[in-house]
């Protein structure tokens, strides 16, 4: 994504991650939450498995 700012999260984004997060598997056994702000913005956290694990998601949602 490109741009200056943090996007304000529409319900369809919020649905999609969570199913990228499905889809990767990490919604099963990771402890990892889908959160949004006050101000809109969809903060996803949590610990992953392996250090290894982390990069390879955050890859996949930077693709997205």
């Amino acid at each position: 994504m490109s741009g200056g700012g943090p996007v304000v999260a529409s319900a369809d984004l919020e649905v999609e991650v969570l199913r990228l997060l499905h889809e990767a598997r990490a919604d099963l056994g990771e402890q990892l939450a889908a959160t949004r702000r006050r101000d809109g913005v969809l903060h996803v956290t949590g610990i992953v498995d392996t250090p290894e694990r982390k990069p390879r998601l955050c890859a996949r949602y930077n693709q997205s």
